[in-house]
């Protein structure tokens, strides 16, 4: 079992692929098909976003590396096992969403699998109609392109990471010609975001993607952001 001590620290190649020994339960060939869409939708969110984006090149390698695709069973046992649900280095590890995917300090997850599955809830029933497998796979991109903005958010307030995490991934796949599916508070959340940015510009790209603005300037957008979504 991997300890909290570990955990806090940087992982070599090793200790990551002991523990997808024991956590990933997908094919090699399943998660070679993933990892391709998540180097494809990475490269993009690369090419629209580089002047931004610090340590690039070190948070694509960590997308390769320290990938862990489960499915929602073996999800919550990881977390309960591995002692994740702290925070390390300096992300939030792990935030509630119907479907699940985090960035976790050094670990990246995605329990994207049951969605390769079809699931088949009344809320994917009323989503997806008949073509379930086609709207699970977008689904799946979604979720890959939004976990990979956590990555690159530099962020310290949670709601702006989130809100600015939803814009980015419907610019990403309209640019791609790629159907947005919208989740819940998806509309409010972008909607909110692009106020922030017709309001203050650059900056807003900026504070999302780590760079340096004035402390005072940040605080502003961070409370402009709570107010226009209280509304």
């Amino acid at each position: 079992m991997l300890s909290k001590e570990t955990s806090q620290n940087k992982l070599t190649e090793e200790i990551v692929e002991s523990l997808r020994l024991e956590v990933e339960d997908v094919s090699p060939t399943e998660r070679k098909g993933l990892l391709e869409l998540v180097q494809k939708y990475n490269e993009a969110i690369l090419e629209q976003y580089a002047g931004y984006i610090q340590e690039a090149q070190q948070a694509q390698d960590q997308t390769k590396k320290f990938l862990f695709i489960q499915d929602r069973e073996t999800f919550n046992r990881f977390v309960k096992e591995y002692s994740l649900g702290q925070t390390h280095t300096d992300k939030l590890l792990i935030h509630g969403a119907t479907f699940k995917g985090d960035y976790l300090g050094d670990y990246i997850v995605l329990s994207i699998y049951n969605a390769l599955n079809l699931p088949v809830s009344n809320r994917f029933r009323e989503l997806g109609g008949a073509n379930l497998m086609q709207m699970s796979f977008e689904l799946n991109v979604k979720i890959i392109i939004h976990e990979l903005f956590h990555i690159y958010c530099g962020a310290e307030n949670q709601l702006f990471s989130e809100a600015g995490a939803v814009y980015y991934t419907s610019q990403i796949l309209e640019s791609m010609g790629l159907h947005n599916i919208v989740l819940e508070n998806d509309d409010k959340h972008t909607a909110a975001f692009q106020k922030l940015i017709d309001n203050y510009g650059e900056d807003v790209h900026k504070l999302f993607f780590g760079q340096k603005i004035h402390s005072v300037k940040s605080k502003v957008i961070y409370d402009d952001l709570a107010d226009l979504l209280k509304g």
